[in-house]
């Protein structure tokens, strides 16, 4: 049975409803106030990010350039970057509940969501007949928007913050790694929940991307399905030039240099939102 459609959802949706998700704001609010973050792992962090042109960061792919910097059978070595990065992924966990809580929203915060491109194009999702949320952001901000969405028609590709849940935070198996680092590997996490999403990839007729970059660390999620999708509508939102022109290079690696095809035998459309 087809699905109408499916409303693949990155970090992009949460900035664009005014939340502070980014890694950057993370590390800014995080590692200096925190002690567990007086460490090689949080150094390199801070170090990347205050030497960024756009103040900006990428976590996971610097841990893959973090792995391959240190010696590869160095046990105390290995062992001290593990505890590193599992306080990393706890201390992510715990900022992103902060700054997603619902309690902390007064109605001006609401009001201003509710005017956002986030909102109105979740607004227009969930009025199809048939409807899913794939939604990679660990946050509950679809849920606390108050659309009285169902919690069946929402699914966490890479964990979520409920206390009986994980985040899925790390990298590709194919990532160019330390080999003593697999558990760095997403794949690895018992929280990554794939089934669901490749049925409904392959299952809806119309797929809308917002605020999703198709970055490195997921592409193993859509090579496949973008180089042999026929007959879909797919919509990338994407907020500036900048971003389209890397959503297109993306696109081109995914596709195997054959974009082309994918808008021959799909309806592709992109929509800018700044």
């Amino acid at each position: 049975m087809n699905n109408d459609v499916l409303l693949i959802l990155g970090n992009g949706f949460d900035l664009n409803l005014g939340l502070k998700t980014s890694y950057a704001d993370f590390i800014k609010d995080t590692f200096d106030t925190n002690k567990e973050c007086e460490n090689s792992l949080c150094s390199h962090m801070i170090k990347v990010l205050n030497t960024s042109e756009l103040n900006w960061i990428d976590i996971e792919n610097e841990l893959k350039k973090y792995s391959k910097s240190l010696p590869e059978q160095c046990s105390m070595t290995n062992k001290q970057f593990k505890e590193e990065y599992q306080m990393l992924c706890n201390l992510l966990k715990e900022y992103l509940l902060k700054v997603s809580d619902r309690k902390k929203w007064d109605s001006e915060t609401l009001n201003n969501m509710r005017n956002t491109e986030a909102y109105k194009v979740l607004s227009k999702v969930i009025q199809y007949p048939t409807y899913f949320i794939a939604n990679f952001n660990y946050t509950p901000s679809v849920q606390n928007l108050g659309l009285n969405i169902l919690t069946d028609k929402i699914i966490h590709i890479h964990g979520s913050l409920q206390p009986d849940s994980g985040i899925v935070f790390g990298v590709e198996e194919t990532a160019n790694i330390n080999n003593e680092h697999v558990f760095l590997h997403k794949s690895r996490s018992k929280y990554i929940n794939l089934n669901s999403f490749n049925h409904l990839l392959r299952s809806s007729n119309e797929i809308i991307f917002f605020g999703y970059s198709l970055g490195e660390t997921d592409h193993y999620y859509f090579s496949s399905f973008l180089s042999h999708v026929s007959g879909k509508k797919i919509t990338f939102y994407h907020y500036n030039e900048d971003d389209y022109e890397n959503l297109y290079k993306q696109l081109t690696i995914l596709t195997g240099k054959r974009c082309t095809k994918l808008k021959t035998n799909n309806e592709i459309e992109f929509i800018s939102i700044s």
